[in-house]
């Protein structure tokens, strides 16, 4: 059991060393300006209510339940993201597979963007969420 603890104190900093700076993650800046638009109040932190809030803001009409993959294309079209690129991230983000992403979608999305589950989504734990859609997407 001892060397089970000396072997994990001696391999914890190479795993946490191993991340790469969140600034050279190819789409660092797109997910920088992302969550600066979600942090409503601007504390660096991103609460589940303001995950709900920008997903209310993000649809088409503020009369629609969900959005669309056609609606979250265009508008990553318009962020010059690619259509097979905006294609993964809806497919990563519809989580129930329904075809819409919706209150119980971004629910869940915030959720496991939260690694150290207290709540709370820092800019790190966003950043790095996207980055590992985008390796998925490169495999």
């Amino acid at each position: 059991m001892k060397f089970l603890g000396i072997l994990l104190i001696s391999v914890l900093p190479l795993t946490l060393s191993e991340q790469p700076a969140l600034s050279s993650l190819p789409f660092f800046s797109f997910f920088d300006t992302a969550f600066d638009g979600i942090d409503q109040n601007q504390n660096d932190i991103l609460e589940l209510t303001e995950c709900i809030s920008s997903f209310h803001a993000f649809k088409k009409n503020p009369t629609d339940s969900s959005i669309g993959r056609e609606w979250f294309a265009e508008f990553m079209l318009r962020q010059n993201v690619s259509d097979a690129l905006a294609n993964h991230f809806f497919a990563n983000f519809d989580l129930d597979k329904d075809r819409d992403l919706d209150d119980l979608d971004f629910n869940a999305i915030c959720t496991f963007m939260n690694k150290n589950s207290d709540a709370q989504v820092t800019r790190e734990e966003f950043i790095r969420y996207g980055d590992e859609i985008l390796n998925r997407f490169q495999e």
